[in-house]
């Protein structure tokens, strides 16, 4: 080959080469931006367009690239920009303009007012490669900041946070929601202009909005009206018309002569809307009750009136003010036996409530004499013609339930017998107390498991009447009830006709040894001091007080002895006491309730009882 032919050859190739590096090997990159900088913007990855470059300029998307950014601090990168903060003034009624200053000397608005607010970034650079690009991209300024209110804005609303809105508008018109911090809202009030200083970390704002004015108010009755109730926010409503035809109800507004209504009439109140007025229907009073110092009220008690309730027909109570009440002068006398009346004057009107006085009985004077007893009572039952209390004790060798009782009147006190008939079948205390209505009672007699009536007594009364198998004078084992309420044992000797004519009604019998006579301890012999058993047995105080020990609770071993009841009783002021039937008899029966256990672990049906009533 010669030497122009190779020569041509090479020319030829090195033009190739040229050509392909030319037109397809990249020599550089190139980045623009497809997005709007805004300031206190950035720009993504996603907001360029990056391709490459060769070196006859044939431009190509690039596959990968990498891109960082320059974040200005200070004042001094954004300086650069001449960017203008925005200064805070009222624009436009509604809205706060942030123009910057004229002459640009005013306060840069890339500088942040506090660390929440991003920077401006305007510098990005470009790697794909080895090749790199940085470029400087413009931003649009913020403008101003404007607040505004969504919907209408009444003359007694208050300021809803959540309706304020408050954005940066930018040159070109974009507007960008920015959170804002108002000061406290006041809770109500009524409002011709609203002003309300906003502040934000790009500059300050001013929420100026002009609620819709009233034009005018209506008033109505709000639900049921009381006599002694004052015209107030509670019982009326005002309803308040605006320029814009809406209406809206409201609390604010003040009653003109705010006093209770005798009788149906007008009622007035002053509103920032005008006066308004409406008729009122009043519902009256129709009574009253007094509330008084806990317990019964008694004859030459004097009253204490802690409360008055006034009554309403639809039976509402409203509760009086005591520092508006002046009780009449009667209220401050010892009330007397029966339903006393008692006056009041109340906001203008005059009432009366009734207070019911019981007559002084040996329930009251106990109630005060015995309190702490009735307030610790394991058992207690207490009306204004009974007081029962039950308590329990126990030691090592022995275990006793005393009943305490004192009744109003002598005919609380009965004898009864097993379902009402005299040797009949025998019954147990309580299918008796529940037949008979109880308070509190135990077993009787001694009995006869062949002829089913009382045994080891000669005398035998029942109901006033003297029982057939009775004899005519007493051995001193009964126990004797008369219509005084007094129990005693009769002498040996005494016959029927001497205790009718002493006023006893009723016999108990019983083997066991009087215990207290005439106030005095009876010496029962040696067994008293060793002899424990399951016993029941009766003390009297005087008549209409008395006590009831029921020894033992189950089987044979806790009971007491004679001595043992009879000291106890003894302590109690008991002037007499004597034993009714023991052992599997003995039975303890209080509303109802068997409250101990019989030596035989249940009960025993019996012939006669002994029990107290209302």
């Amino acid at each position: 080959m010669n030497k122009k032919k190779l020569a041509g050859i090479a020319i030829a190739a090195a033009a190739v080469i040229f050509l392909f590096f030319g037109f397809l090997v990249p020599v550089g990159i190139t980045a623009e931006p497809t997005a709007t900088l805004y300031e206190y913007e950035a720009l993504t990855e996603d907001d360029f367009k990056v391709e490459t470059r060769t070196l006859f300029g044939v431009r190509k998307e690039a596959a990968e690239f990498s891109m960082t950014t320059e974040v200005p601090v200070g004042r001094e990168s954004s300086a650069e920009s001449n960017a203008a903060e925005p200064n805070a003034a009222v624009d436009s009624g509604t809205a706060a303009a942030i123009d910057s200053d004229a002459s640009g000397a005013g306060p840069d608005a890339s500088e942040p007012k506090d660390e929440a607010v991003p920077a401006t970034v305007t510098e990005y650079t470009f790697i794909s490669d080895k090749w790199t690009a940085s470029i400087s991209v413009p931003f649009v300024k913020a403008e101003k900041i404007i607040t505004g209110y969504d919907g209408k804005l009444y003359q007694s609303d208050v300021v809803d946070p959540k309706r304020v809105t408050t954005s940066l508008v930018y040159e070109d018109g974009r507007e960008k929601e920015v959170p804002e911090e108002m000061p406290k809202l006041p809770e109500e009030g009524i409002f011709d202009k609203v002003t309300l200083p906003v502040t934000t970390a790009y500059g300050d704002s001013v929420l100026a909005v002009d609620p819709v004015k009233a034009v005018g108010a209506s008033l109505i009755q709000d639900g049921l009206f009381y006599e002694t109730t004052l015209p107030s926010a509670e019982n009326l409503t005002c309803v308040i018309r605006y320029g814009d035809g809406h209406e809206k109800e409201t609390k604010i507004f003040t009653v003109r002569d705010p006093k209770p209504l005798r009788e149906d009439g007008k009622v007035t109140v002053d509103t920032f809307a005008g006066e308004a007025s409406c008729e009122i229907k009043i519902e009256p009073v129709m009574g009253a009750i007094a509330d008084t110092d806990p317990g019964l009220l008694f004859q030459e008690d004097m009253l204490n009136v802690t409360g008055i309730r006034l009554q309403y027909k639809d039976g509402h109570e409203e509760h009086a003010e005591m520092d508006e009440v002046r009780l009449e002068p009667e209220a401050y006398l010892p009330l007397v036996y029966g339903d006393t009346e008692i006056s009041f004057d109340y906001r203008g009107g005059t009432y009366a409530f009734t207070v019911n006085a019981s007559r002084d009985t040996e329930i009251h004077r106990a109630m005060k004499d015995y309190a702490d007893e009735i307030a610790s009572a394991k058992y207690l039952h207490l009306t204004d013609t009974i007081m029962v209390t039950i308590n329990e004790y126990e030691t090592y060798e022995y275990y006793y339930l005393l009943t305490h009782i004192i009744i109003d009147d002598p005919s609380q006190i009965h004898a009864g017998l097993s379902n009402d008939d005299y040797g009949g079948a025998r019954e147990t205390p309580t299918s008796a107390a529940e037949r008979l209505g109880w308070v509190v009672g135990i077993n009787g007699s001694n009995f006869s498991y062949v002829t089913n009536t009382p045994t080891m007594a000669d005398i035998s009364i029942k109901n006033s009447q003297v029982m057939p198998d009775s004899k005519m004078t007493a051995n001193g084992m009964e126990i004797c009830l008369t219509n005084s309420g007094n129990l005693f044992s009769p002498q040996q000797g005494m016959t029927v006709q001497d205790l009718l004519a002493m006023g006893v009604t009723d016999t108990w019998c019983c083997g066991d040894t009087l215990l207290i006579s005439n106030g005095q301890a009876v010496n029962v012999g040696i067994q008293s001091e060793q002899y424990r058993y399951p016993r029941t047995a009766i003390g009297m105080v005087r008549p209409c007080e008395y006590y009831i020990i029921t020894a033992g609770n189950g089987g044979y071993n806790k009971g007491m002895t004679y001595d043992e009841i009879r000291d106890t009783l003894m302590s109690r002021d008991c002037g007499f006491g004597k034993c009714l039937d023991g052992g599997g008899s003995s039975s303890l029966v209080f509303e109802k309730q068997l409250l101990n256990i019989p030596a035989t672990g249940s009960e025993r049906p019996v012939t006669d009882f002994l029990y107290f009533t209302e």
